[in-house]
């Protein structure tokens, strides 16, 4: 007699996470001979929750709106660089914590075992950076940076103080590129080369978030599969 299917419907912005788990799962019929998982986004979530007929077991990866209300909730089962899952009833959730790794050397630590799992080659790149990582867009804003206006602002109107160096937030740095090229007059080639600096290190901070970010995705779906999904979807 064949054992009875078990559905495991996985939701996540992330195809390619879903992929990779599906992926594990289906190559692992001893661990998960009965599982078969099914791919939703958003909004056929949202469609099957207003109607109620959700049966089967939901697993969420990573930022999906409204698991910030299911979190504070869970059973957390693995919890290791930041990468955490857990469960509550039929509905798990894999999601991450990048305050964990805002130390160089904590992620370090993280890449050096991301680096030998099955994961997608565009994820195996390390991040070095002498700047603080940061988790989301509201520390971004904050990260301070220096632009300093050389020796070229001697004989332009400025003041002593605006000769100094100057720290600003990156939320602002855009509106000050503005104001510097406004007066391009005084500070000439300094001021476009300042501008071209804060916009580099903004992309340069933003960019790096989103891969950390991916990366400690795809090492709690890893995770999952090793030392929870069985587990949870038997549950």
């Amino acid at each position: 007699m064949f054992a009875e299917s078990k559905t495991l419907i996985v939701i996540s912005k992330d195809e390619m996470a879903i992929n990779q788990l599906k992926k594990l799962v289906e190559s692992d019929k001893e661990k998960f001979p009965n599982v078969k998982v099914v791919a939703w986004n958003e909004k056929v979530w949202n469609a099957n929750k207003k109607s109620g007929n959700i049966d089967s077991k939901v697993l969420f990866l990573g930022e999906v709106k409204g698991i910030d209300k299911l979190i504070p909730v869970l059973d957390e089962k693995y919890n290791h660089n930041g990468v955490k899952f857990g469960w509550a009833g039929k509905q798990a959730v894999v999601y991450s914590d990048n305050k964990e790794l805002a130390e160089q050397s904590k992620y370090d630590e993280f890449f050096d075992e991301l680096e030998k799992m099955p994961v997608p080659d565009m994820l195996k790149k390390r991040v070095t950076s002498s700047k603080e990582l940061v988790e989301d867009t509201d520390e971004a804003e904050n990260v301070v940076v220096e632009v300093r206006l050389e020796e070229d602002a001697e004989d332009s109107d400025m003041d002593e103080n605006d000769k100094n160096v100057k720290k600003t937030p990156i939320g602002i740095l855009k509106a000050f590129g503005e104001k510097i090229k406004e007066g391009a007059d005084f500070v000439g080639d300094v001021a476009t080369k300042a501008s071209s600096e804060v916009t580099s290190i903004a992309q340069d901070v933003f960019k790096d978030r989103a891969l950390i970010k991916r990366q400690m995705l795809f090492f709690g779906v890893i995770k999952m599969c090793e030392e929870g999904l069985d587990e949870f979807v038997n549950s």
